[in-house]
């Protein structure tokens, strides 16, 4: 058997194990098919009336920062309602902010120029998860905003909407054939035949197998060619290769890939150095804080008392910018522990030259050096 053949095996034996819980079988199975999307829906929101005018399956999405998103099932109801449904295997990709990320797509892009917003219709973000995210047993968690008055808690009722669905629950109601269905892999077995027909159509029927087959292979030939991308990425921010000497290294890619990455590169190159003299300033930061601990620790009684005080404030302000990622106070407060630690020295140096042979309120020592402030600050790279 050749390798295309074996390989052509394989996916028929995936193919078998393939669910609704996977999300590029969902978008297949979903692609066009308004009456599976009208039950998912009308079951998971519980509302009966709903009729979908329009789907779009990988729908991209973009937001004025040109930060994409794609939606696995992005539909529209006969009343200008929108629903991002989307299928979630692993609990991390089913996050809080992601989930108001979506959300927040889902609205830039509703109303048209010059319309008023409150005319805009309501949304729905529901993640079905493979898991239990939300640890409650509950087959559905509906997430709304609520005003807050006294003690009484009120619906804001702005419109936009986020549900969790419970891919583990198996309650003997709606929702729990639901996700029966959801984690079937035989269609014979499905509780709902809107569902199960265009499984069985991908799974059994030799035009649907092919169509599947197809899509794993564009899926592998993707995947094969978006590591080409990000190698050459890599080698370009890492200055391993020239803008000219992308097309010779990565053939593979085209002459609209190659412009659009280094436009990309190019677009990000102040900001990749912003990261990089950020992580050389709270580098600096750290081995300031740390040294200026040693000094106090080891010279602390050859230090004037206010020097110190000074000292253990600007410490404590320079921690404080840290944790809260403040460059431009971060850079001001080690300019300031810097000059600090200078006029610690020249104090203690003085205090020396002033009682060579120890004094009142000093300390005798055959060694010179230890009445000297060490305080000097050297950037780590």
């Amino acid at each position: 058997m050749s390798t295309t053949e074996q390989t052509h095996q394989q996916d028929l034996e995936r193919l078998k194990l393939f669910r609704y819980m996977d999300d590029d079988f969902m978008t297949a199975c979903l692609e066009d098919n308004y009456e599976a999307v009208e039950l998912i829906l009308r079951i998971v929101l519980g509302q009966e009336d709903i009729t979908i005018k329009s789907i779009r399956v990988q729908d991209s999405m973009k937001n004025l920062q040109g930060r994409s998103a794609i939606l696995d099932v992005h539909a529209v109801d006969n009343t200008g309602k929108e629903f991002d449904c989307e299928i979630q295997r692993s609990d991390k990709g089913a996050g809080v902010k992601r989930a108001r990320h979506n959300s927040s797509l889902l609205d830039a892009h509703i109303l048209k120029p010059g319309e008023d917003t409150e005319n805009i219709p309501d949304t729905y973000v529901i993640f079905i998860t493979e898991n239990d995210v939300m640890k409650g047993k509950q087959p559905i968690y509906p997430v709304e905003r609520y005003i807050t008055i006294g003690e009484e808690k009120v619906l804001f009722g702005d419109g936009s909407h986020i549900l969790y669905v419970n891919g583990k629950y198996r309650g003997d109601d709606e929702v729990g054939k639901l996700m029966h269905d959801f984690s079937c892999t035989d269609p014979d077995d499905m509780n709902y035949e809107i569902l199960a027909k265009k499984a069985r159509y991908f799974k059994q029927d030799e035009k649907g197998v092919a169509t599947m087959c197809k899509l794993m292979e564009d899926m592998r030939s993707e995947a094969a060619h978006d590591k080409v991308k990000e190698k050459a990425i890599l080698m370009l921010k890492n200055g391993k290769i020239s803008f000219d000497e992308i097309s010779v290294f990565f053939s593979e890619l085209s002459d609209e890939e190659i412009d659009r990455m280094v436009k990309e590169a190019e677009a990000n190159k102040a900001e990749d150095e912003k990261k990089r003299k950020d992580i050389e300033t709270r580098n600096k930061a750290e081995q300031m804080i740390n040294e200026i601990d040693k000094a106090l620790a080891e010279q602390g009684d050859k230090i004037d008392a206010n020097q110190k005080q000074q000292a253990e404030q600007l410490k404590t302000e320079l921690k404080t910018a840290l944790d809260n990622n403040d460059m431009a106070t971060l850079e001001a407060k080690m300019s300031e522990l810097e000059q600090m630690a200078q006029q610690m020295a020249s104090y203690a140096y003085q205090q020396q030259q002033a009682n060579p042979n120890g004094g009142a309120g000093q300390t005798t020592s055959n060694n010179n050096d230890d009445n000297v402030v060490d305080a000097d600050f050297e950037e780590k790279n």
